[in-house]
């Protein structure tokens, strides 16, 4: 193209008269769309709390029980008077096998054996693989779907409770405590 014929072309030209560099915001960002932006995000996170809650948990072995424990630990227990406390003796981590319908799962669990009698902790302390085989004998005798249940887990408490309480001979046992207990 030559000099002259970019010359006649007829370019039109901005009016810029009404123009002021003051109106837009240096940062580029206006109130309305920060507005935007927290909107999204705080829909998002419904979302993914909806998704989470209400169609991944349920499918997953023992997802209602998971919710359900959860809720039943948002709500705090009443205390009923003071409760006798005792010495507290642990049976370290215990790895088995449990019952499941769809595959093999192991289950790892950690136990408190609280007691107050004078003398029952040299005892426990002198049968100590007889109390671990009863809670791997009891341990092993459940369904996965019954121990991810608090309801279940406390019915495993209570038997074991009762059966050691049977072996020892110094005193009983005032509760068991499961201070680990993981299934995989």
């Amino acid at each position: 193209m030559s000099e002259d014929e970019f010359e006649d072309m007829d370019v039109e030209e901005e009016d810029l008269s009404g123009y002021d560099a003051d109106d837009e915001p240096e940062g580029g960002f206006k109130l309305g769309k920060l507005l935007v932006l927290v909107g999204i995000i705080v829909l998002q996170i419904a979302m993914a709390y909806g998704v989470a809650h209400f169609l991944i948990l349920p499918r997953l072995p023992g997802g209602d029980a998971l919710a359900d424990s959860l809720a039943e630990s948002a709500v705090p227990e009443e205390k009923s008077g003071p409760k006798e406390r005792g010495t507290i003796v642990m049976i370290e981590d215990i790895v088995v096998n449990v019952q499941d319908i769809e595959r093999s799962r192991l289950l790892m669990v950690s136990a408190a054996l609280e007691f107050s009698a004078k003398g029952l902790g040299e005892e426990i302390t002198e049968r100590m693989p007889e109390l671990r085989a009863m809670v791997i004998d009891h341990l092993t005798n459940n369904q996965v779907a019954e121990l991810v249940h608090r309801e279940g887990r406390d019915r495993v408490k209570q038997d074991l409770l009762e059966s050691m309480n049977e072996v020892l001979r110094s005193g009983d046992l005032l509760n068991i405590y499961f201070s680990n207990f993981v299934v995989q």
